[in-house]
């Protein structure tokens, strides 16, 4: 059990940096759940080397994760969808497009905000505590 809330923490924390580390390649996002799961889980067994038990549990934890957040951005674009249609369906065409327009010009300010604030500190190696004798 302790160790599977080490794996769990470890996981939580690598998902974090991920997103703080600002948007992911472009060949990231055409990766499915299950390879991205895949990946993740050997760089995991590398860097904590995990058994082949922890292995499989690491990826199945990891594959529910990944498929949720899939999940969640197909409800996302769905969502803005829907808004954009029934925005449409009431405005005049040229309001439509003003619309259009600022949500635009919104995203573009996003992206440059992304761009503009700094990347997160690196984590400094960790050297192993020196033993007293």
């Amino acid at each position: 059990m302790k160790k599977l809330m080490i794996i769990l923490f470890t996981v939580a924390i690598a998902s974090v940096n991920g997103f703080s580390q600002g948007p992911p390649p472009k060949n990231a996002a055409a990766k499915t759940p299950e390879q991205r799961a895949e990946n993740q889980t050997k760089r995991l067994t590398k860097e904590l080397g995990l058994t082949a038990e922890q292995q499989a549990k690491a990826k199945a934890i990891i594959l529910q994760r990944e498929e949720a957040k899939e999940n969640l951005q197909k409800a996302t674009r769905e969502g803005h969808e829907k808004t954009k249609s029934a925005f449409k369906a009431f405005l005049t065409p040229e309001q439509f497009q003003k619309f259009e327009k600022k949500e635009e010009e919104m995203k573009k300010n996003r992206e440059e905000r992304r761009k503009q604030s700094p990347p997160p500190p690196k984590a400094a190696p960790q050297s192993p505590a020196p033993v007293e004798k």
